[in-house]
C-alpha cells in the first residue's frame, strides 16, 4: 500500500565525520522527512533531485515519496513533507505536498510557492520573504492553517470550491502581500476557526482578490480593513470593524 510508505532525506557532513554513519534517523509513515545535522547548509530542492522517484538509487522505489520535476518537488498527494527540528529547508523553487509541517525552518523564495492539499502546520520558523503559500483543499475534512508558532505570510492563496479551511483559533496571521480567497459561485469556499465561536485573527497590510467565500470567526489585529465583495457571506462572529461586508448573511460582530 503506497499510503503506508515513508522516506527520509538526510544531509550530513562533519557531524557524521563525512561517513554517513549518523544515528537517530527516523522514517515516518506517509511522510517525506527532510533532515540534516546541525551546521549543514540549507537543504534545497536540488538536493532531493539526486534520489527521487525517477533518478538516482531511489528510482522506481515505491518508498520514494517525491519527484523533482524540473526544480519543483511534488510529493505523493497524500504525503506530508516535514522539516525536522534544526534543519533549514530553502526550496528555491515550488513545493507541492499533501501537508507541510515545519519543526525546523523553511525559507520562502520570491515568485515561488509552497502548495498544500491538506494542512499547513508551523511549529518552527517560516520566513516568507516574498514567497507564497497556496492552500488548495482536496478532502472533505477541513484543511488547517496552524501550529504552535505564528506564521507571517507575504502572499496567501486559498482556493477551492465546496471545501473548508480552518485557521487556528486565537492565532494571528499577518499578510503583507496578496490575500487571495476564492471559491466558486455554486460551491463557495468556507473559512472559519478550529474552535467554533473562537476567533482567528489577521493583520492585513496588502491587497486582496476575494470571491465566493463564506466567512466565520474572523478577527483582526491591527492592519488595514478588508472590503469583501457581495459574493462573500458573513456566517457570524466576524469583526465588522475590519471586515467591511457589503451584505451579510449571518450574525454580527
Amino acid at each position: 500500500n503506497g499510503g503506508s510508505q515513508g522516506a527520509t532525506v538526510f544531509k550530513y557532513g562533519l557531524g557524521c565525520a563525512n561517513s554517513g554513519s549518523c544515528t537517530g534517523l527516523r522514517i515516518i509513515q506517509n511522510t517525506l522527512l527532510v533532515d540534516s545535522k546541525a551546521g549543514i547548509a540549507p537543504i534545497a530542492n536540488t538536493d532531493l533531485a539526486a534520489c527521487d522517484n525517477d533518478a538516482g538509487p531511489c528510482s522506481g522505489d515505491i518508498d520514494a515519496k517525491w519527484n523533482v520535476d524540473g526544480s519543483n518537488i511534488l510529493t505523493d498527494s497524500y504525503a506530508e513533507l516535514k522539516v525536522s527540528t534544526g534543519t533549514v529547508f530553502t526550496p528555491a523553487e515550488r513545493v507541492l505536498a499533501g501537508t507541510i509541517r515545519i519543526n525546523g525552518t523553511i525559507n520562502g523564495t520570491s515568485g515561488k510557492n509552497l502548495s498544500v492539499n491538506n494542512d499547513w502546520i508551523n511549529n518552527g520558523t517560516y520566513n516568507a520573504n516574498t514567497g507564497e503559500l497556496v492552500v488548495n483543499p482536496q478532502n472533505a475534512t477541513p484543511s488547517v492553517i496552524g501550529g504552535t508558532s505564528g506564521t507571517s505570510f507575504y502572499n496567501l492563496t486559498i482556493q477551492s470550491g465546496d471545501r473548508m479551511v480552518q485557521f487556528k483559533a486565537g492565532s494571528t496571521f499577518p499578510v503583507s502581500g496578496l490575500l487571495k480567497l476564492n471559491g466558486t459561485a455554486t460551491q463557495p469556499l468556507v473559512i472559519n476557526s478550529t474552535i467554533p465561536g473562537n476567533r482567528w485573527f489577521i493583520t492585513f497590510t496588502g491587497t486582496t482578490q476575494i470571491s465566493a467565500v463564506l466567512l466565520k470567526d474572523a478577527g483582526c489585529s491591527g492592519g488595514n480593513a478588508i472590503n469583501p465583495p457581495p459574493s462573500v457571506g458573513n456566517l457570524g462572529n466576524n469583526d465588522l470593524t475590519c471586515w467591511n461586508f457589503i451584505s451579510t448573511g449571518g450574525g454580527g460582530a
